[in-house]
């Protein structure tokens, strides 16, 4: 009995060592970092309930020249690879939502940017112009 009780001791011992080689390689192995695809363009996109005003303000008040246009999505382009599409929420898959939108941020080295806001936007948005 004696014998016994020793062989599993020595078992369990054995597999215990076992099982902490496993888990010390396991965390030791570096893990691959995964390197993401080069990103050539981007196009973000905002749904407006009244499209005719967004494109004017994208258009003719910042200058964003139009690269396509089917009656309810306008693309302008920001620069290369960088479009906004502008779509009319009544038409789009998704629907504009009263209060609830996105920040855009764009930079520029133009001397002096529309300052005009976007019509609908809110107070706050204004009064950060």
């Amino acid at each position: 009995m004696r014998h016994l009780h020793k062989f599993i001791l020595f078992t369990c011992l054995v597999t215990c060592l076992m099982l902490l080689t496993q888990f010390a390689n396991a965390a030791s192995t570096k893990q691959t970092v995964r390197k993401p695809p080069p990103v050539t363009a981007l196009v973000a996109n905002f749904y407006y309930q009244d499209l005719p005003a967004a494109r004017k303000w994208y258009v003719d008040e910042m200058g964003f020249p139009v690269i396509y246009n089917d009656g309810w999505v306008v693309i302008v382009e920001l620069g290369p690879g960088m479009q906004i599409a502008l779509v009319d929420g009544a038409k789009g898959a998704l629907k504009a939502i009263k209060d609830k939108g996105a920040m855009l941020a764009v930079e520029t080295t133009r001397q002096n940017p529309a300052t005009t806001a976007l019509p609908g936007a809110s107070r706050e948005t204004r009064a950060n112009d």
